[in-house]
């Protein structure tokens, strides 16, 4: 006997898990969006601090670079000083002290400044040598709304409450329709094994619905 069947089925209503389902993933799929929106003005946000830190460095090293000159000028004038014996040699130490201070004070800046400019053209993704007179676009205009992270966490609690529903969906009736269609073949038949159905069709309407599970 050679049979073959083909079936098709159809779920008229399963509770609402499978909408749940989607309207979970969609809102991960929103949530997702909404974080990658968030990293990058977050990042914006970031790029716009380091250039008013690096701005204020570049004052800071300019304000001792004109320190250092002033301290080098005293420097030379306490030395003639010095020299006609006018000043003593603690007053030549003091301003000695001062200069080398100075100085020390202005590698720790520029490394300070080199450190924020490579930080910065990583997060930019280009080389940034200097930023000479480059200034920073104000927004043409401006309103208030939530912020992408907290509308992420609200598509994620979402997210999380169509998942519960999903799982409880298992409490609710399950409705489904199901028809199969078989066909028979028979290479040979005798009295004692006759020749069946040629095909069969069979429409099948089920309705499950769990009772009790132990509250699993």
């Amino acid at each position: 006997i050679q049979s073959g069947y083909a079936k098709i089925g159809f779920d008229i209503y399963d509770g609402g898990k499978k909408s749940n389902t989607i309207k979970q993933n969609e809102a991960l799929l929103e949530e997702a969006s909404l974080n990658t929106e968030y990293y990058k003005k977050s990042l914006q946000l970031d790029v716009v601090q380091d250039f008013y830190t690096i701005k204020s460095t570049e004052a800071t090293l300019k304000a001792m670079e004109d320190k250092k000159t002033q301290l080098a000028a005293d420097l030379e004038r306490i030395r003639k000083f010095f020299s006609v014996g006018s000043a003593t040699v603690d007053d030549v130490d003091k301003l000695q002290a001062s200069y080398s201070n100075n100085l020390y004070q202005i590698e720790q800046v520029k490394y300070q400044l080199l450190s924020l400019t490579r930080l910065l053209s990583i997060k930019l993704g280009k080389n940034i040598a200097t930023l000479e007179d480059a200034t920073v676009i104000p927004p043409v205009s401006a309103q208030k709304e939530l912020s992408d992270n907290i509308k992420g966490l609200q598509a994620s609690s979402a997210s999380l409450q169509y998942a519960a529903e999903s799982i409880s969906s298992a409490y609710y009736p399950q409705l489904r329709l199901e028809n199969t269609y078989n066909i028979f073949d028979y290479e040979r038949t005798d009295a004692f094994h006759p020749k069946g159905l040629d095909n069969q069709n069979t429409l099948m309407l089920t309705l499950n619905m769990r009772l009790f599970d132990n509250g699993a």
